[in-house]
């Protein structure tokens, strides 16, 4: 037989034994250097939109430095999307916030914000002629990058 003081202890046990952890982002794109035309994700480590009927807004979640038009949407359950309206400007720096202030399915939070930073590269020679042993590039120096 239990008595009210084990009873008491076992109950705390269960309760405390509950508690998820608190919330993970396991990966961030872009990482650094990111295309005009990048998709920005986030991804957590357990599932945050399980359903149309308990979704969190993918609006509140994500905080864009400077703001860029664009649409927010779940990509699956654990994973939110940010695709830019058009391309981002090149040479801008973007800093990607994730909000505190929603919870998982299994009810866990963040603990803190989540912040990471990347810049958006400018134009890439992708090829030129002439431009290559033994040809002559008068437009195009060796020295000079344009990312």
């Amino acid at each position: 037989m239990l008595t009210p003081r084990l009873a008491l202890f076992v109950i705390a046990a269960a309760v405390l034994g509950d508690v998820a952890p608190p919330l993970s982002v396991i990966r961030v794109t872009p990482n650094e250097d990111a295309d005009p035309s990048a998709l920005i994700t986030v991804t957590f480590d357990r599932p945050v939109a399980g359903s149309l009927d308990r979704s969190v807004d993918p609006k509140s979640v994500l905080v864009l430095e400077p703001l860029i038009p664009g649409t927010f949407e779940w990509r699956d359950p654990v994973t939110l999307r940010f695709r830019p309206a058009g391309p981002m400007s090149p040479g801008q720096r973007v800093t990607v916030t994730v909000q505190p202030g929603f919870a998982a399915m299994d009810g866990a939070t963040l603990a803190a914000p989540y912040r990471f930073t990347f810049r958006v590269r400018g134009p890439r020679v992708l090829a030129g002629l002439p431009a290559g042993p033994g040809e002559s590039a008068r437009f195009l120096s060796a020295a000079r990058s344009l990312s």
